[in-house]
């Protein structure tokens, strides 16, 4: 099932980035750097590639533009698993910006922050603002 299911024909795209900060996370016994430029690079890819999936031409330069920025990557140490946390911002072309977050387990924390980055194109796609904007329909009202 497409991540946008729609009437509605989206042609082309724009998928970039914002630039991100990095920062290190201290896990006992676990010490490592985290690149939020390179989770953000990522994501964007992941996204591309989504959106090429679903037969929506994504172009330097087109009519819509979603950019994504992750802000804040951090993991949860539990018994026998290891959660990913990765807070980001999604902003459209219309000029709307929103917080989203991506969250996964696993048995290690590699697998776990890979899979939170697949998580955030699933994500990013479900949003309702983002959803109705590469489809051409007004933002939801908030309830």
């Amino acid at each position: 099932m497409p991540l946008i299911a729609c009437a509605a024909r989206v042609d082309s795209v724009r998928a970039g980035k914002v630039d991100s900060p990095g920062r290190s996370i201290h896990i006992s016994p676990f010490d490592f750097t985290v690149s939020y430029q390179d989770f953000t690079d990522e994501g964007v890819r992941q996204l591309q590639q989504e959106l090429a999936r679903q037969g929506i031409v994504v172009l330097p330069v087109a009519a819509r533009r979603i950019e994504l920025t992750v802000m804040y990557v951090d993991s949860i140490r539990s018994a026998g698993s290891f959660g990913c946390v990765i807070d980001y911002r999604v902003q459209t072309g219309d000029g709307a910006l929103r917080g989203l977050q991506a969250r996964e387990w696993s048995w290690s924390l590699a697998t776990a922050c890979n899979a939170a980055t697949a998580m955030l194109t699933a994500e990013t796609l479900r949003d309702p603002w983002v959803r109705n904007y590469l489809i051409g329909q007004p933002r939801p009202v908030p309830h």
